[in-house]
C-alpha cells in the first residue's frame, strides 16, 4: 500500500478498535449475566427434578390414567379457591400432570398424579430458580428499563461481532491469523480471545439476533409487529376475536409458550349463540350455557391435528375459548414444522381457530426454529449445544476482560482505552457503519447519539474526564 492508504488503515484500525473496545466494556457484563442465566434455564429439568421430585414422580408409573377432565376436578376440589388456567397432561408414564392455578396474580403449579387423581403438591411458579434467571435474563429485574439496557447490549453486540471480524482479518497470512502467542501472558489471552471470538460468531450472532427479538422496542413493536399472524386468517368468516392475545393466553412471568408469530395475534372468542359443530345445542334465551369439557376440546383438537404432547388452556371468562396448543416453545416437540395452535368454543365445541407452521410468515417460522433452538428445546443435542455455546461466550467475555486489564498500564486508573492517532477522522465506512446500525436497532441509534453529544459537550470540556476514559 502507497503511504497515504497505509495511514488511512491505520486511522480505520485504531477508531475500529477503539469502538470495539468502549462497546465490550458495556457489553462484557451483561454477556456474562446471560450466559450464566441461560445455563440455569437450559438445566430448567435437571434442577426441577432435583428440588421437587416429590411432585414432578408418580409412585406407581404404567398405570391406566384419568381422563384429563377428571384430573381438573381433583385440583378444583383441593384449592377451590383458585382459578385454574393452564393444564400441561402427563406424557409420560412415571410423570404427574401439572396444572397453572391462580389466585391474587400468583400463579402455582399444582401436580396430580395421573393414575389415582392425588394432589402431590405445588409450586409457586416465580419461586423456581429457572424463573428467576428468566427474568433476570430478560428484564435484570427491572422491568422495562432493564429490558431496554438488554436490548442495548444486544444490538451493541452486533457491532462488537462485525467489528471483532475486522480488526481479525488477516492482513500478513491466515497461519498467522489462527496462531496463539506463548508469551507473553497479555497477547496469549488476546489471541484466544480472538480466535474464539471468530470460531463463535455466526453463533453469537444468531442468538443475539433472535434474542433480540423478544426485547421491547426492536423486537415487539418493530420485527414482531410486521411479522404477526392476522387473526381473520385462522378464524371462521365472521367470528368475533377478544382483546386478549395468544401472548396473554399462553404465556406467564415465569414461562414462554406462545409462538412468537401468533404472541400478539388475538385470540377468538367463544359464542354461546351458535350451533356447535360436535352436537352441542345452543344456548336458549335465559338459560344456563353447557360446557364442552376439557376431554371434548382436546379431542376436537386431535380431530384437527393435535399430538399427543400439548398444553391446554382453559377459557378465561365467558368469551374465553379452549386453547390446545403443540409448539416447539414448549419443548414437547422436536420439529417445529409440527406446531399447532387450536382454539375450541367453550360452549359449542366449534373450532374458533387452527394455525399452523404453514401459516406463518417467513419471519415467524425462522423464529419458530430459532427461538427453540435458542432454548435448547429441540431435544438433549440442542440444550448441550446450547450450553456449551453459554460456556464459550463466558469465556470470550472473561479473555476480553483479562486482556483488557493486562493491556492497561499499572497503577494507573484510567481505561487505558485503544488510542488514537492524531488529527485521524472516522473513515467514511465505518460512520456509515454506524448510522446503519443506528437506523437497524433504534436504542443503539440513541445510544450513539447520547454518547456522541456526552463526548463533546461534556469530556471535550473536561480534561480531567477525558485523561480517565483514554
Amino acid at each position: 500500500m502507497q503511504p497515504r492508504e497505509i495511514s488511512s488503515w491505520k486511522s480505520a484500525y485504531a477508531r475500529i478498535w477503539r469502538w470495539h473496545f468502549y462497546a465490550g466494556l458495556y457489553v462484557a457484563p451483561f454477556l456474562l449475566m446471560l450466559s450464566a442465566t441461560g445455563v440455569v434455564m437450559l438445566s430448567k429439568g435437571t434442577i426441577d427434578e432435583w428440588l421437587y421430585a416429590d411432585r414432578l414422580f408418580v409412585a406407581t408409573p404404567g398405570q391406566a390414567q384419568l381422563s384429563v377432565g377428571q384430573q381438573l376436578e381433583a385440583v378444583a376440589v383441593a384449592v377451590p379457591e383458585r382459578t385454574l388456567t393452564q393444564v400441561t397432561p402427563s406424557n409420560e408414564p412415571d410423570r404427574s400432570t401439572e396444572v397453572l392455578t391462580e389466585r391474587n396474580g400468583v400463579i402455582s403449579a399444582i401436580y396430580v398424579d395421573p393414575t389415582s387423581g392425588a394432589v402431590l403438591g405445588e409450586i409457586v411458579d416465580a419461586s423456581r430458580p429457572s424463573a428467576i434467571a428468566l427474568q433476570v435474563h430478560g428484564t435484570l429485574l427491572a422491568g422495562r428499563v432493564g429490558d431496554w439496557l438488554i436490548e442495548i447490549a444486544a444490538g451493541l453486540g452486533v457491532v462488537l461481532v462485525v467489528s471483532g471480524m475486522y480488526l481479525w482479518w488477516p492482513r500478513g497470512g491466515w497461519r498467522q491469523a489462527f496462531s496463539v502467542a506463548r508469551a507473553p501472558r497479555r497477547l496469549v489471552m488476546r489471541d484466544l480471545h480472538k480466535l474464539t471470538g471468530v470460531v463463535l460468531a455466526p453463533v453469537l450472532m444468531f442468538y443475539l439476533i433472535s434474542g433480540l427479538t423478544w426485547t421491547e422496542v426492536w423486537g415487539t413493536r418493530l420485527t414482531q409487529a410486521w411479522s404477526t399472524f392476522p387473526a381473520e386468517r385462522s378464524a371462521p368468516a365472521g367470528a368475533a376475536s377478544t382483546a386478549v392475545t395468544h401472548g396473554d393466553v399462553l404465556n406467564t412471568p415465569g414461562r414462554v409458550l406462545a409462538p412468537w408469530g401468533i404472541e400478539q395475534t388475538p385470540v377468538p372468542a367463544s359464542n354461546p349463540h351458535q350451533h356447535g359443530e360436535h352436537g352441542v345445542q345452543p344456548v336458549p334465551d335465559g338459560g344456563a350455557p353447557a360446557r364442552v369439557t376439557a376431554d371434548e376440546a382436546i379431542a376436537i383438537a386431535q380431530s384437527r391435528g393435535i399430538g399427543d404432547r400439548f398444553v391446554v388452556r382453559v377459557p378465561a371468562g365467558d368469551a374465553g375459548v379452549w386453547t390446545i396448543s403443540a409448539t416447539g416453545m414448549s419443548g414437547l416437540l422436536t420439529d417445529p414444522r409440527d406446531e399447532l395452535t387450536v382454539h375450541v368454543d367453550q360452549y359449542t365445541g366449534a373450532v374458533r381457530g387452527v394455525i399452523a407452521f404453514s401459516d406463518y410468515s417467513v419471519a415467524a417460522k425462522a423464529m419458530a426454529v430459532g427461538v427453540p433452538l435458542h432454548q435448547g428445546s429441540f431435544g438433549p443435542w440442542s440444550a448441550w449445544g446450547a450450553a456449551f455455546v453459554c460456556l464459550a461466550i463466558l469465556g470470550l467475555s472473561i479473555t476480553g476482560i483479562m486482556t483488557w486489564w493486562w493491556r492497561r498500564p499499572s497503577k494507573v486508573w484510567r481505561l487505558a482505552a485503544p488510542p488514537l492517532p492524531r488529527d485521524s477522522r472516522a473513515p467514511r465506512v465505518a460512520l456509515l457503519a454506524a448510522v446503519l446500525i443506528g437506523v437497524m436497532f433504534p436504542l443503539v441509534g440513541v445510544t450513539f447519539l447520547i454518547v456522541g453529544l456526552f463526548d463533546g459537550l461534556v469530556v471535550a470540556r473536561l480534561p480531567g474526564l477525558r485523561a480517565a476514559l483514554d
